[in-house]
């Protein structure tokens, strides 16, 4: 996979989420802080190769998903 950088420093108050957009589609991986709800995005997904990825590389055993519009 070459020389990737992964930014491992999560907040303990964020969790991992799969946001999946209902108008396009677009599903994106990342981070929203419990406190604020602001949600960081780390990546979009394409297939569910790109989902274990992502969960191998954060060390994330549980994924949410939330729905927006």
């Amino acid at each position: 996979m070459g020389n990737r950088r992964v930014n491992t420093k999560v907040s303990h108050k964020a969790n991992a989420v799969l946001r999946c957009s209902l108008s396009s589609g677009v599903r994106t991986v990342g981070f929203r802080d419990s406190e604020t709800g602001l949600f960081h995005a780390v990546m979009n997904v394409q297939t569910p190769l790109d989902i274990d990825r992502f969960m191998e590389d954060y060390d994330v055993s549980v994924l949410s998903m939330r729905y927006v519009s």
